[in-house]
């Protein structure tokens, strides 16, 4: 009897290990898989996606020939390389809804979010994203924050300046709880352009200031404080406030020659130089602007080159600059009103979601 009783004991708990198993083996993500996903995060797309290459999809069971799909999507976006109308996307976020945990579910709605707004069809990737905000556990502070930053900027495409500002709010929360200082710096920079939009300012400049404190606590910031102090320059000019412009000019007047420098920054320059009355600056940085390839850096350069050369006196080159001008705003325009149709049509694709949503 007690033979007996130790052979049915040892029978239930083999019966329950494999049970176990068999509900955790299938779900259990390979090694090599794992490892494409560490390198992938740490900011090492090619050695992922070397990796990942290496290993024979054949020789996984199901769901990690399905987690391996998602590893080719998140290298390869990780790589910045095209990863638009990658249907595969659909079918993996079905897949983990129904056998995924948390957290990868997570993820493949993240990706979802990511193909969908490369596509540039916000109301969808905006879908997916929230998808993938709900679906990550509570824990996982970073991936909550990345996720309502990424929203706060499409709802700024879409001009809904009060949704945005919500999301960055909502990021900023996320990302000093898991003290991702970066993030923080980035998202108030954000906040501040969604309040200038709302033509709110004075909340504006307060971002400003709030990323600009914590702006020493992160690395490699030398861009980000430089365009935050053009945004505080721009605002000065809107107030009319010139005194407190070229204060803040200083700031970012030494790395002028720079080549990283962005647009927007060029030509917050060339408006304090014009101000200053220093044409030859002015011109030079100008002349920069029109080199770069923007469309509407092109137009902002040739109306000061324009400007320039009537000062000056010059009416042939004040001609050419005005034909040039003109040329830019033809092209502007027609790219406005396709920009236009496109944000009509998302505005309305994403109220009609709204609506089901509700």
């Amino acid at each position: 009897i007690v033979s007996m009783k130790r052979v049915l004991w040892y029978i239930a708990v083999v019966a329950t290990v494999c049970v176990g198993l068999a509900g955790c083996g299938p779900r259990k993500v390979d090694a090599r898989l794992a490892q494409v996903d560490d390198l992938a995060n740490a900011g090492e797309a090619d050695s992922a996606i070397a990796l990942l290459q290496s290993i024979e999809k054949t020789s996984l069971n199901e769901y990690n020939s399905r987690y391996h799909d998602l590893m080719d999507i998140k290298t390869r976006d990780k790589a910045d390389a095209d990863i638009t109308g990658d249907t595969a996307i659909v079918d993996i976020m079905e897949y983990f809804d129904d056998e995924g945990p948390d957290e990868v579910r997570g993820e493949a709605y993240y990706y979802g979010g990511r193909v969908y707004r490369e596509m540039g069809d916000a109301p969808q990737a905006l879908d997916y994203y929230q998808k993938a905000q709900d679906a990550y556990p509570q824990d996982q502070a970073f991936m909550k924050g990345k996720i309502a930053s990424q929203m706060g900027q499409l709802f700024l495409e879409l001009y809904m300046f009060d949704h945005a500002k919500t999301k960055f709010h909502e990021a900023i929360h996320h990302q000093k709880e898991c003290k991702d200082t970066r993030g923080v710096v980035l998202n108030y920079h954000s906040m501040g352009e969604s309040y200038q939009w709302l033509n709110k300012l004075d909340s504006a400049m307060c971002c400003f200031n709030e990323a600009l404190k914590l702006i020493d606590e992160i690395k490699n910031n030398k861009r980000i404080k430089i365009e935050i102090h053009t945004a505080k320059i721009d605002l000065f000019i809107k107030q009319k406030d010139f005194d407190n412009a070229l204060q803040e000019f200083k700031h970012i007047e030494p790395y002028l020659h720079e080549n990283y420098i962005s647009n927007s920054t060029l030509a917050t320059a060339i408006n304090i130089y014009t101000h200053k009355k220093e044409l030859d600056k002015a011109e030079a940085y100008s002349n920069r602007l029109v080199d770069t390839g923007s469309l509407y850096g092109k137009k902002f350069g040739y109306r000061v080159l324009a400007h320039i050369a009537e000062l000056q006196k010059n009416s042939r080159k004040a001609k050419k600059y005005n034909d040039l001008y003109k040329d830019c705003i033809d092209s502007s325009n027609n790219n406005a009103s396709r920009k236009a149709v496109i944000h009509q049509n998302s505005l309305y694709n994403y109220s009609l979601r709204e609506i089901e949503n509700l």
